[in-house]
């Protein structure tokens, strides 16, 4: 019975777009002995935040035999819950071990960023270039944004931020740090036309931006030299899509 309702929670809500109520539904369901709905609701609960549940369900998915890239997948989503429970040791040390084995664009994407959050600048700057040596995406043009960002490099950040929005629109970080720039070049405009699209983007529990800081600098726009009238109410998307 609950693998008969994990597939419906896979194939009707999720294939929709009704990512809370897939979650929901997923919860419901109890057991899983399919690696598809298991590998889908362990992807939602980590973007949702809920790290230890979906660290439990890749645990799970991995004692299921799977083929190459999706045990892949799976060890780089289970290292991603055991950075965000505190472990960034081992999360980085599992993402070391599988780079030395193979590429991928997500395995880029999620060491890359990961090396940045725990601080390993130049690190992350040499694996964000190198992936770009694999393949053009707005992901690695955003950790490179953030790092120079860090670094208090705003002309380069904001050049690679551009880079990403043009292969990515809805690039919440990008937006946001961009944003931030133009607002101390005091470019009020730009700042706030990027600010309406970054409030209306889509967050995760994995990003370095979510929307209450992106609201906090709405709040403020007026005291900073500018004025903002927003076109349209803050939004937070159903599918809690991550970084990468």
């Amino acid at each position: 019975m609950g693998n008969f309702a994990a597939w419906r929670a896979y194939l009707g809500p999720h294939r929709r777009g009704q990512y809370g109520r897939a979650l929901e539904a997923y919860k419901k369901a109890g057991e899983f002995t399919a690696s598809a709905p298991l590998a889908a609701y362990g992807v939602l609960l980590l973007k949702a935040g809920d790290f230890q549940a979906a660290h439990d369900a890749f645990d799970r998915l991995l004692r299921m035999p799977l083929k190459g890239g999706q045990r892949s997948h799976a060890i780089i989503n289970r290292a991603l819950c055991t950075w965000k429970l505190g472990d960034a040791e081992g999360g980085l040390a599992t993402l070391e071990a599988l780079y030395k084995k193979e590429k991928s664009q997500v395995l880029y994407g999620c060491y890359g960023f990961m090396l940045f959050a725990c601080g390993f600048y130049d690190k992350a700057e040499k694996i964000a270039l190198e992936a770009l040596d694999y393949c053009e995406d707005a992901v690695f043009y955003d950790t490179l944004g953030q790092i120079k960002y860090a670094q208090g490099e705003y002309d380069e950040a904001l050049e690679r931020f551009e880079k990403a929005l043009y292969l990515k629109e809805d690039m919440a970080e990008s937006l946001y740090y961009s944003a931030l720039i133009y607002i101390d070049n005091k470019e009020f405009d730009k700042a706030k036309e990027l600010l309406q699209k970054a409030r209306n983007c889509p967050f995760s529990a994995l990003m370095s931006v979510d929307l209450t800081m992106v609201e906090k600098e709405i709040k403020e726009f007026p005291s900073r030299g500018g004025e903002f009238i927003s076109n349209a109410p803050p939004q937070l998307s159903q599918e809690p899509r991550c970084h990468w």
